[in-house]
């Protein structure tokens, strides 16, 4: 699958996520992949709904042909529905960000820090002028880096909701954005 592709895949998990999603083992993630029984991106990267629709295929494919497979396939139903339902949940507590937003939002950030640090010595520069103490110019310096380093320390899900083109994300960012108004 390309990269394009892989960007405008609805939800991509990693191996451990998919094992928690499935209930099942990282091993046995990784077995079910190779026999093709769920849909994988490179290494150790998954696309969720199709890996599910192939995991819950396989699974009436190995159940098939019993008394109790109508039963099973119900329960399998169940469980891809449950699935679902938990994902969803995730986006809207803001736990869980589709691939595409995620590296948006990384971009800007990074962005936004190697701009800080190309204007490092620029800003820094006439304060070091006099300087002639080591430990005051390392003040400076260490000052100036902790100052652009602290934009990448916060996380704000807001940014995410903001890039997410997610019903649910807009749903519920125009019902806080409202609660906002209601109370400025």
């Amino acid at each position: 699958m390309t990269k394009k592709e892989e960007l405008n895949s609805d939800f991509v998990v990693t191996t451990e996520d998919l094992a928690t999603i499935l209930g099942v083992s990282k091993r046995r993630v990784q077995q079910l992949a190779t026999e093709n029984h769920l849909h994988k991106f490179g290494r150790g990267k998954f696309d969720l709904p199709a890996s599910i629709r192939l995991y819950t295929d396989y699974l009436i494919e190995r159940h098939s042909g019993g008394d109790n497979s109508k039963s099973e396939e119900e329960m399998l139903w169940t469980r891809a529905r449950r699935i679902k339902t938990e994902t969803e949940v995730k986006i809207m507590q803001g736990s869980l960000h589709r691939s595409a937003d995620v590296e948006a939002v990384m971009n800007d950030m990074l962005g936004n820090f190697r701009a800080r640090m190309l204007v490092l010595p620029q800003k820094v520069a006439s304060s070091l002028l006099h300087q002639d103490e080591i430990e005051v110019i390392k003040d400076i310096v260490k000052k100036a880096i902790l100052e652009g380093l602290s934009e990448l320390s916060e996380y704000d899900p807001e940014v995410f909701y903001g890039r997410s083109n997610d019903e649910l994300f807009i749903e519920e960012h125009d019902e806080r954005e409202q609660q906002h108004s209601k109370t400025d």
